[in-house]
């Protein structure tokens, strides 16, 4: 069972996490823009479906990729027939200062209601 997140509540440990959908920890509260600044640095997300409680995220497993830590392979990115591109387009990659409220999935992805999936490669 998931925790029910009210006013100014804080995140349950993301060790909470269910395993079976991987990686619901709790539904509820808003998205205000400190609640997304708050979930982002535990390694939480939103996603859910128009119209239905807003649903926190953290699978695992997780990663943490260090924009300034990153090296691309030059050979590996040179026999590419396409250029090199993060592995989840979808996910949006942000300076800190520019936190978005996050909107749900646009109803004609057929995505749409699910956590999104990582199936590209670097």
């Amino acid at each position: 069972m998931i925790s029910w997140l009210v006013d100014d509540a804080p995140f349950p440990p993301v060790k909470q996490a269910l395993t079976e959908p991987n990686g619901l920890l709790c539904a509820g509260a808003d998205l205000s823009p400190a609640r997304i600044l708050a979930a982002y640095q535990q390694g939480i997300f939103p996603w859910f479906s128009a119209g239905q409680p807003i649903l926190w995220w953290s699978p695992d497993p997780r990663m943490v990729l260090f924009p300034t830590e990153f090296k691309a392979c030059r050979a590996r990115c040179e026999k590419r027939s396409k250029p090199a591109t993060t592995a989840c387009a979808s996910i949006p990659i942000l300076p800190p200062s520019s936190m978005p409220v996050p909107t749900p999935a646009a109803p004609d992805n057929p995505e749409h209601g699910s956590p999104p999936a990582c199936s590209g490669r670097i």
